[in-house]
C-alpha cells in the first residue's frame, strides 16, 4: 500500500458523514486521523480521490473528530510536535527536555519572555 493508505483505510471504516452542503462534506473521524488531515494535505487529496471514486463526483472534505475523542487530538498534536525532527534536533543539540507543556495567551506568553 502506498504512503498513508493504511490509515486512511482504518479512518474510514470508523468515520460517519456528518453534512453535505454542495460540494462540501463534513466527516467524523477518528481524532489522530483529523490531525493528520491538518498537517498532512496529501492525505486530504487522498481521501477526496477515494470520496471522488465512491461518490462519483469531486467532493472537499472537512473532517472533524469523533464526539468525545476532541480531547484525544490535542494530545496528538503535542506528541506530533514533539516527535518532529526539528524538535528532536534541537533537544539534541541542547541537551534538553520538554519538562511541560502548557497553554497560554499570546499576551501572556509575551509578558513571560519580557520578564
Amino acid at each position: 500500500m502506498r504512503d498513508g493508505q493504511v490509515s486512511l483505510a482504518a479512518a474510514l471504516t470508523d468515520s460517519a458523514p456528518v453534512a453535505l452542503a454542495g460540494d462540501l462534506l463534513t466527516v467524523e473521524l477518528p481524532a489522530p486521523f483529523c490531525a493528520q488531515l491538518t498537517i498532512r494535505p496529501d492525505m486530504t487529496q487522498q481521501f477526496e480521490a477515494v470520496l471522488q471514486a465512491v461518490a462519483g463526483r469531486r467532493l472537499r472534505v472537512v473532517g472533524r473528530p469523533r464526539k468525545g475523542q476532541a480531547g484525544d487530538e490535542r494530545t496528538d498534536r503535542y506528541r506530533q510536535a514533539q516527535d518532529h525532527p526539528l524538535v528532536q534536533l534541537l533537544m539534541k543539540r541542547f541537551e534538553a527536555d520538554i519538562v511541560a507543556r502548557e497553554i497560554i495567551p499570546t499576551e501572556e506568553w509575551l509578558r513571560r519572555m519580557q520578564s
